[in-house]
């Protein structure tokens, strides 16, 4: 049995917390008509999401024969955060195919294309490590630089959002 053991390479939100980093609530005034009344700026505990440089995203199934994203992954996309997945193989190529750009080149992320899960298991933990491990003031720079990528990120959730919902309400279109 593999365990994910923390110490001594994460550090509970020491210091990180950066306001300034967009971390503003969603203002977008579209709402879902399924749960109207209940979409609001914390749907996705945006304020939480103030202390966080990068989602360890656990997706409801990890050894799965294809890929499969849920909300848990949606959510650092909606807060503008960057993440790591412990989910199926091709999962971040899915993603990519939807328009979505991830962070290779400052997080490994060759583990989406194993298949073996021990193994991805393994790499993901490496990806982990190699991340958390860099001075705080380098995350702080790496999420910088990343801004543009996590707005763009952003935009596209909102646009496929719609685009899904419009399919529900009117099969036709």
């Amino acid at each position: 049995m593999t365990y994910l053991v923390t110490n001594p390479w994460t550090r509970v939100n020491e210091t990180w917390t950066d306001p300034n980093i967009n971390c503003v609530p969603v203002t977008q005034t579209y709402c879902d008509l399924l749960i109207q009344g209940q979409a609001n700026s914390t749907r996705f505990q945006v304020e939480f999401y103030k202390h966080i440089a990068v989602d360890i995203v656990t997706e409801t199934v990890y050894n799965y024969p294809y890929p499969h994203v849920t909300e848990k992954t949606l959510r650092p996309i909606s807060c503008k955060r960057m993440f790591i997945l412990v989910a199926p193989p091709g999962t971040l190529k899915l993603l990519h195919s939807k328009g979505f750009k991830t962070f290779a080149d400052v997080i490994d992320e060759r583990y989406d294309d194993e298949i073996d899960p021990i193994c991805r298991w393994h790499m993901i933990c490496q990806s982990i490590k190699e991340f958390v491990i860099k001075p705080l003031d380098e995350i702080h720079n790496i999420v910088q630089h990343y801004q543009d990528t996590l707005e763009n990120n952003f935009q596209i959730l909102i646009n496929l959002e719609k685009i899904e919902c419009r399919k529900i309400y009117d099969p036709n279109s």
